[in-house]
């Protein structure tokens, strides 16, 4: 957790001075923060401003939620992103998060910036940002493009004849070590399965593996597009 910088700064400190008062993540999640406002440097008072007000609404959080705002930008707000290519973590079951972020750690899971953010985090913040995630309520992704009627009922059949359940749940809600299915992302879930269809990405049990390697472009789409709307 970040060090209280609150009564800390003077109208003097200097931006480096502020920035290292702040733990790694929230420097991340300040700096993306600013920038996707289009704050500008060269108006230093402005900026210094922008910062600390950035900064007091950061600290006023739990220290899972302060954890999480490095994460917001592409995983949305409490796990539930916006985009459809970033998964929604949001409900997702802990000891599925839990393994995830030790795969990206230890690089068994290959993703450029996740593994870079999984190495800077203590057992003790991987632990609250699971336990954070797990706890969210997952909220109905904003309509994209719809998926065509018959795409969808293809979908539900093949994963029905996959018996998708019998590891995702009964209504695709996850369990354990496997993942919530229901209203992830429809981009997201093509990529992984292909991911595991054509050995990008790998389950420490080879199930994964073995049910891709029979699925052909469409059945992907079909059952993404089924999967993403639940």
């Amino acid at each position: 957790m970040a060090a209280n910088t609150r009564n800390q700064l003077t109208p003097g400190t200097s931006l480096q001075q502020l920035l290292n008062s702040l733990g790694s993540l929230l420097t991340a999640a300040l700096l993306v923060s600013l920038a996707c406002a289009n704050v500008q440097a060269d108006d230093p008072e402005k900026f210094m401003a922008s910062i600390e007000k950035q900064g007091e609404a950061i600290r006023a959080m739990e220290p899972a939620e302060q954890l999480y705002q490095s994460c917001i930008y592409c995983h949305g707000k409490a796990g539930n992103a916006g985009s459809s290519f970033y998964p929604r973590l949001a409900g997702q079951p802990a000891q599925y998060l839990q393994q995830q972020l030790i795969a990206y750690r230890d690089e068994t899971r290959k993703h450029t910036i996740m593994s870079s953010i999984a190495r800077i985090l203590s057992p003790a913040e991987i632990d609250l940002l699971v336990d954070y995630l797990s706890a969210q309520k997952p909220v109905a992704a904003a309509a994209g493009a719809p998926a065509a009627p018959a795409a969808i009922a293809a979908g539900q059949s093949r994963a029905a004849a996959l018996a998708c359940v019998s590891c995702h749940g009964t209504n695709y809600q996850g369990e354990g070590v496997n993942p919530r299915l229901a209203g992830q992302g429809r981009e997201y879930l093509v990529l992984q399965l292909k991911g595991f269809r054509d050995g990008g990405r790998r389950d420490a049990t080879g199930v994964m593996a073995a049910l891709a390697a029979g699925l052909s472009d469409t059945d992907i789409e079909n059952l993404s597009a089924y999967l993403s709307q639940l």
